[in-house]
């Protein structure tokens, strides 16, 4: 009997390992960007043309309740995607002082679900890459790839060094404005060239 029951504890151990090590992934012409609308616009709402009530309107039958915060400078809707394979949150952003209008949607990814690659292969080839330093200049900061043309910016986690096969931590649906990637003082714009360094000036 007690050697029935260690064969089952194992047959329930390796299950459960089995099924851990199945992350879903979007499959080859599966979207990662869901909805009936192209970017910048996301389920119903876009940068810079609607404005929070617009974007309570239209998210509200799809996400169910928001989450509305107020802060010294601007405002969010916050929402929940309980039900996406790949997409975990998100919220649209208003500044006070263009009052409502939606400056742009962040839209989070479920961890270890996004690559980059499968990214680029829904939305094309990115224009630039953007290195965000805000302490030493030559340190690896933060990396943004900028897909100018589908008005996503998506970010990636802090590396050395880029690769197709990372995963996506987050990405901003928008209106990519000039402003938005002209270099600054904490960021240093980069062609696109694909995988490699970009912590360090070319």
């Amino acid at each position: 009997m007690r050697q029935v029951l260690v064969a089952l504890a194992g047959l329930l151990l390796a299950a459960c390992l089995a099924g851990a090590q199945k992350v879903p992934t979007p499959a080859a012409g599966e979207r990662v960007f869901a909805g009936d609308c192209s970017m910048p616009c996301w389920e119903g709402v876009t940068p810079q043309a609607s404005n929070l009530d617009d974007a309570r309107e239209q998210w509200e039958p799809v996400y169910g309740e928001l989450i509305m915060i107020q802060r010294e400078v601007s405002d969010e809707i916050r929402w929940d995607a309980a039900s996406d394979p790949f997409v975990e949150s998100g919220y649209a952003l208003a500044y006070h002082h263009t009052p409502d209008i939606v400056h742009g949607i962040y839209v989070f990814f479920r961890e270890g679900r996004v690559t980059l690659q499968q990214l680029i292969d829904e939305l094309g080839e990115p224009m630039f890459v953007m290195r965000y330093t805000f302490e030493e200049p030559e340190a690896c900061g933060r990396i943004g790839i900028v897909f100018r043309e589908v008005g996503v910016l998506a970010y990636m986690p802090d590396r050395q060094a880029l690769r197709l096969d990372q995963f996506v931590e987050s990405a901003m649906v928008t209106e990519i404005t000039s402003a938005l990637i002209e270099p600054g003082d904490s960021v240093a714009r980069f062609e696109w060239t694909g995988e490699g360094d970009y912590c360090r000036a070319r």
